[in-house]
């Protein structure tokens, strides 16, 4: 099952249907402007582009439709659920938050352009407004070398295939892994560009001034949580870092071999490494949680592999980043498994982590014990257990392992870590 933001951004690749009279006119002298920034991405990302793309420049308003009538028709309550089960765990949203109506205001504001793997149709928006003319403004044309780079990224490695479709088994931690290779293979070849232009041109970086391109931010619709603004800039930002990396070990050649060993956790990402190295997540297995199973009022919603960048996530809801990413690194694999109430908002937890060395699984449990004495505030009488006013959370970290549970209750939590301690 795909994480919720790979669901809503992967439906931006897929069944695009655009009306006549939104395919805008491209003039001679724009063409000749458009094979002028595909020859420069080609050359500088070292890709032959094996043949023409079908260019697109749809209007903001077709886009907002589509990202509406898409989403809200495709993406199903179960993903919802399993997204919602997984945010709600870990602390990351609120059990109250609409996800549909957040996502497609945090998306409609920052859609910029997209490849239609489907259609294999290459979409530039005209976020500067006015009219298409003969040239592409400068911000245009930044999203349009991020944009080929998508269409020969699938004319060369089959950008469906890698396991962005519908029946996906790739985990929250594969998939985020995943886009954050295609993506910052292509914010890379466009930093290059914008930087390219701006060497030969320096005063076009006056038209930017104040864009999301020279200030590094974005225009986020107010209350985002802070979640998914880092779920929406990672593949970029950690992609980028990843691909840089990557292209000084061994230029592009190695990006290429990249698209064939794919990364398998953010763990890759976050410190290539181990991508570099070889090192592979391990596999996690939980106990089943048979007084949870076992009871129709709850119900599993949420079975999946979180990863570094996500337990980083978990981990800052109560730490400073200096505190809470040392002690997610170490990761060496993990899995997470929610119930929800079936008549009400409550979930039941336990993820259970492996850690590369004890050392490792020892500075997480220090890190682990500030955050939920900043949560709750005091520890209960039961030992490596803390209770709130609405939830209890235990742990018990062992050799190079670590089990955290939460419940709605003390009782339900010890309970299921005491199903979870033989490790």
């Amino acid at each position: 099952m795909r994480y919720f933001i790979a669901v809503c951004l992967g439906l931006l690749m897929v069944h695009t249907v655009w009306a006549q009279d939104d395919v805008a006119v491209v003039s001679a002298e724009l063409n000749q402007h458009l094979r002028q920034i595909e020859t420069w991405v080609t050359d500088y990302r070292q890709l032959e582009m094996l043949q023409p793309v079908d260019r697109r420049f749809p209007s903001v308003a077709t886009v907002e439709q589509f990202l509406m009538d898409s989403i809200t028709s495709e993406v199903t309550p179960e993903i919802v659920d399993e997204a919602m089960g997984f945010y709600v765990a870990l602390d990351l949203l609120p059990p109250n938050t609409d996800l549909l109506d957040v996502y497609l205001a945090l998306l409609t504001d920052q859609v910029g352009g997209y490849y239609d793997s489907t259609e294999k149709t290459m979409n530039t928006l005209l976020i500067s407004g006015g009219e298409l003319g003969d040239a592409l403004p400068l911000l245009e044309q930044t999203i349009y070398a991020h944009e080929f780079v998508h269409a020969l990224q699938d004319q060369h490695y089959d950008l469906e295939s890698l396991g962005f479709d519908s029946d996906s088994d790739l985990s929250f931690d594969q998939l985020i892994a995943l886009q954050s290779l295609i993506e910052g293979d292509a914010t890379v070849v466009m930093n290059e560009y914008l930087l390219a232009v701006l060497e030969d041109r320096p005063l076009a970086a006056l038209g930017l001034l104040g864009s999301s391109v020279m200030s590094g931010s974005m225009n986020l619709p107010p209350d985002t949580p802070p979640i998914l603004i880092n779920e929406l800039l990672f593949p970029y930002e950690g992609g980028a870092a990843f691909v840089t990396e990557l292209v000084e070990v061994g230029g592009w050649e190695q990006v290429h071999q990249a698209f064939s060993a794919l990364p398998q956790s953010t763990e890759h990402i976050l410190h290539p490494a181990t991508y570099l190295s070889g090192e592979a997540p391990q596999p996690v297995t939980l106990t089943e949680m048979a007084v949870l199973a076992n009871d129709a009022q709850w119900q599993q919603v949420t079975d999946q592999t979180i990863g570094e960048f996500y337990l980083r996530q978990y981990l800052t809801t109560q730490l400073e980043n200096s505190v809470a990413y040392p002690a997610a690194q170490g990761w060496g694999g993990d899995r997470l498994q929610v119930y929800r109430q079936v008549d009400g908002d409550q979930v039941a937890w336990v993820l259970k982590i492996v850690w590369d060395t004890p050392t490792d699984a020892d500075e997480f449990a220090q890190a682990y014990t500030q955050l939920a004495d900043a949560r709750f505030g005091f520890v209960t009488n039961a030992k490596s257990c803390w209770q709130g006013a609405t939830d209890s959370i235990c742990t018990l970290t062992r050799n190079s392992a670590t089990v955290i549970v939460g419940a709605p209750t003390l009782e339900l939590a010890q309970t299921l870590l005491s199903d979870n301690t033989r490790f």
